[in-house]
């Protein structure tokens, strides 16, 4: 479980969409686009991540109701990454011309709402495959598992930052600051494909992080049957003979 949900977090890492942002809205939306350009591009990039993250504290507070709806947190998960596709695809249709682009920018906050329950979800994942490592071989993996987490989760903002870096070489990206007017400076081909790449990057890293989630098989049933056997064997009672490290020892 632990490995499976790591691998989804690496596919996750291919949306880089997100890095290049604060470069969508500096290079292909009009500097008047809000407030006679008072607002530049940093500016409506806090707006966009103000819009996109913060009702994710909705989906945080009702983690638990969306396990006890969807039956497991590996479908809250798999949940997660499929109202981020829809809302996705449905925003690049919608288009970022004029007035659009406010519209996108909700959508993409209503799909961001259930998101909030991502590291509830995983942590609770995680703490099953530490229960389950114990209860498989008789050796409880806290430090090994949450310093793996740690690791991949810089590993995967590293491929994000990187990919995002060789997406804007690809595209003949150069910075400039002095411009009065920053609309149509870059290349035909960032033009095209900034907008793809900022909307749909994502949604397609969340159709790859839900293929290794399909791979995880971790019933009711088969927690209930952990969760029992190691309370028996912390208390030096007898187990249901399920797990093969107490199978082993008691050969001996």
């Amino acid at each position: 479980m632990m490995l499976l949900v790591t691998l989804a977090n690496l596919c996750g890492a291919l949306g880089f969409g997100a890095n290049l942002v604060t470069y969508f809205f500096k290079y292909e939306i009009p500097a008047d686009f809000i407030g006679g350009g008072l607002i530049g591009a940093l500016g409506l990039t806090t707006i966009y991540f103000a819009m996109t993250a913060l009702p994710s504290f909705i989906g945080m507070v009702f983690a638990d109701k969306l396990k006890k709806w969807l039956g497991s947190y590996v479908n809250v998960l798999i949940l997660i990454q499929v109202v981020n596709i829809i809302v996705r695809v449905i925003a690049y249709f919608v288009g970022y011309e004029g007035k659009k682009l406010w519209i996108a920018m909700i959508l993409i906050g209503i799909g961001s709402i259930p998101s909030g329950a991502l590291s509830i979800a995983q942590t609770s994942i995680f703490c099953d495959s530490i229960d389950y490592m114990e209860w498989k071989t008789g050796k409880r993996t806290e430090g090994i598992t949450f310093s793996m987490q740690t690791s991949f989760t810089k590993i995967s903002s590293g491929i994000t930052a990187g990919l995002a870096t060789m997406a804007l070489s690809i595209l003949g990206y150069k910075a400039i600051d002095d411009a009065a007017v920053y609309v149509g400076t870059q290349t035909a081909a960032f033009d095209k494909w900034m907008w793809p790449l900022v909307i749909l990057t994502p949604a397609i890293a969340s159709v790859l992080f839900i293929i290794p989630l399909l791979f995880i098989n971790y019933t009711k049933e088969q927690r209930a049957i952990v969760e029992s056997d190691l309370k028996a064997r912390r208390l030096g009672e007898k187990e249901s003979g399920l797990s093969p490290y107490a199978a082993e020892i008691d050969c001996y």
